[in-house]
């Protein structure tokens, strides 16, 4: 009799609905269909923006070093030239080199492949990393595999692109998940073995991205310091000193044969190279790409951000050492990007996306966290079913009309017939590439011994990886980056045939190409308004090349005025913050390429 009710209520309560009940079928159906539209959104997004329209000019760049290294086994920008450090995540070529070997003669095809296998990297490392040392139960499993579905789909507008941009945005996203990943496993069964394996993995950040450098450190010192036991102390500092010593070669290293201890973009980006008025260009970039990128990702703001507010003392006492870490790591990161990088190209939240992975993995946790000391047990009960069934059918009709803008995307660039389509000559002859670089399709069919300036370096670099291609802004010239641009040596050592006038936001070094001697007495000069261009360009009169070169830009009608813009070429302006192009780029607009010219 023992185990009979005891009473009607007890009987009641037996009969509530268990695992077989209706009412768990629809939660399932719910969870795959809510999953589904999540993935569908984003896969979607990806597929219209799987186009050589949707590449970022500085991504060619990968290309053209990785067709340096394969061809002359040596890091270098030109051809026969200095080694050259002018990679931020030198890493990424471990991605584009092997695509590079499938499609040798494809630079779109390359680049675009290249982060858009790394970008499927890290959703995958996301989510082992998740289901690994996230999930306390079933249910909490799922909700957070739906959390990082939605976080997904509802930033598709930045993240797709990411992820066919051809940048290196979404392999270091994949590194320092990666990192964090190990770091977990690290804290969860630490051996000699796997200290040296994360230290080893940490120092390799600097090669991968330097600035992810404050993931890889901040993470030991925080192991180092809220170690359990003496014995987890000192593997976590041997994590620290593998670390510290796995940079300190690589930085020796790269001092010794590349001729620079960093990435040449670096003193471009957080040393000033450039005058007063770019700084007074990008100033507020920073701030509104925070905002878009903080607009995007809320939700998991909100959770970590609750989390904390909620019990601040039982987050601190109950999470693990990995997780201050990264918390740590992700704020000074997110800082040193806002107050001291100059964002050129910074559109679509690029400098910020790399925070991605600690922020989704940090949300899962803090959701753990949450559920276990707030939430009352999901059981059987209607009222907790119906909770979750409304609040799944909310985010599904919230995320509706994704779908329907993305499916509109895909379309028109299907009946456009852009879609997989990466012919760069075409790509190189549309108008709005034109504009920046005039007649390059043309030029670039010259003899290879033709030496090209200019300031905005990635297409033209692809488009002749056999020529010398200067570059005036200093991020593929040791001497440029290192000592300031200089119109003397330009002009004495280098001797271009053909120079493309710097970016308009480069005003000291336009100023100091202008004004000089060998510029007024050797050079003839075609103004950008005779091409309705943003930038004019010039030629050597003395260059073995003039008569073809000249012959081209003659025959070169005036492009059709351009439609993003109010007031004309831009390469004659007065001092101006971003015109209505920079905008679109900042705001992260989905225009194809995004792009305003500028390069880094």
């Amino acid at each position: 009799m023992g185990s009979q009710p005891r009473s009607r209520q007890e009987s009641r309560l037996n009969k509530r609905p268990t695992n077989s009940a209706p009412s768990t079928r629809l939660l399932n159906v719910l969870w795959i269909a809510s999953l589904g539209l999540c993935l569908a959104i984003f896969a979607l997004g990806v597929l219209g923006q799987f186009s050589s329209m949707t590449l970022q000019d500085d991504s060619f760049m990968f290309y053209r070093y990785a067709y340096r290294l394969a061809v002359e086994h040596r890091l270098s920008w030109n051809p026969q030239g200095e080694p050259t450090y002018g990679l931020t995540a030198m890493g990424y070529l471990a991605a584009v080199l092997p695509i590079f070997l499938l499609f040798p003669s494809q630079p779109a095809l390359t680049v675009c492949l290249a982060s858009l296998v790394s970008g499927i990297v890290f959703l995958m490392l996301l989510v082992v990393a998740v289901e690994r040392h996230c999930k306390s139960s079933s249910g909490l499993g799922r909700g957070e595999m739906l959390l990082l579905a939605f976080t997904i789909a509802a930033s598709v507008s930045s993240l797709a692109h990411h992820f066919t941009s051809g940048m290196d945005t979404t392999f270091s996203m994949a590194f320092a998940m990666s990192y964090i990943l190990l770091a977990a496993e690290f804290e969860r069964r630490a051996s000699r073995s796997r200290a040296l394996l994360l230290g080893f993995w940490g120092g390799l950040a600097f090669t991968a991205r330097p600035d992810l450098m404050l993931f890889s450190c901040l993470i030991p010192a925080s192991l180092v310091w809220f170690a359990a036991d003496s014995l987890r102390r000192r593997l976590a500092v041997l994590v620290l000193a593998t670390t510290v010593g796995v940079v300190a070669l690589q930085a020796a290293l790269f001092s010794r044969f590349l001729h620079s201890p960093l990435p040449l973009p670096f003193y471009a980006k957080s040393m000033r190279l450039y005058d007063d008025f770019i700084y007074q260009v990008y100033a507020t970039t920073p701030r509104i790409q925070l905002m878009e990128f903080g607009r995007l990702h809320i939700h998991l703001i909100a959770i970590i951000t609750g989390c904390l507010l909620l019990n601040f003392r039982s987050w601190w006492s109950r999470s693990s050492a990995v997780d201050k870490g990264l918390l740590a790591a992700g704020i000074l990161f997110v800082s040193y990007y806002y107050f001291f990088v100059l964002q050129i190209l910074g559109g679509w939240e690029r400098f910020y996306y790399p925070v991605l992975p600690a922020l989704a993995y940090l949300a899962c946790r803090c959701l753990q966290q949450v559920a276990a000391d707030w939430l009352p047990p999901f059981d059987d009960r209607w009222p907790w079913r119906k909770a979750l069934a409304f609040g799944m059918l909310a985010g599904m009709i919230s995320l509706s009309p994704l779908l329907v803008v993305e499916i509109g995307e895909l379309r028109a660039v299907v009946r456009s017939g852009e879609f997989a389509r990466f012919d760069l000559q075409r790509f190189a002859r549309l108008d709005r590439w034109q504009r920046t670089w005039v007649g390059l399709d043309q030029f670039s069919t010259l003899p290879d011994d033709l030496v090209i300036a200019t300031t905005e370096v990635g297409l033209p670099g692809a488009m002749n990886l056999r020529k010398t291609i200067i570059d005036m802004a200093g991020l593929q010239d040791t001497s440029f980056a290192h000592t300031s641009f200089s119109a003397d040596r330009l002009f004495s050592r280098d001797r271009p045939d053909l120079i493309y006038m710097p970016h308009t936001h480069y005003k000291r070094i336009t100023r100091e190409v202008e004004d000089h001697r060998v510029f007024k007495e050797d050079y003839e000069f075609f103004p950008p308004q005779r091409f309705n261009a943003n930038f004019g360009v010039a030629v050597r009169k003395d260059s073995p090349y003039y008569s073809p070169m000249h012959s081209i830009l003659s025959g070169i009608p005036p492009l059709p005025p351009d439609p993003s813009s109010s007031t004309g070429p831009s390469s004659q302006a007065p001092v101006r913050g971003p015109g209505p192009e920079e905008l679109k780029v900042v705001l992260g607009s989905r225009q194809p390429g995004g792009s305003s010219g500028l390069s880094r």
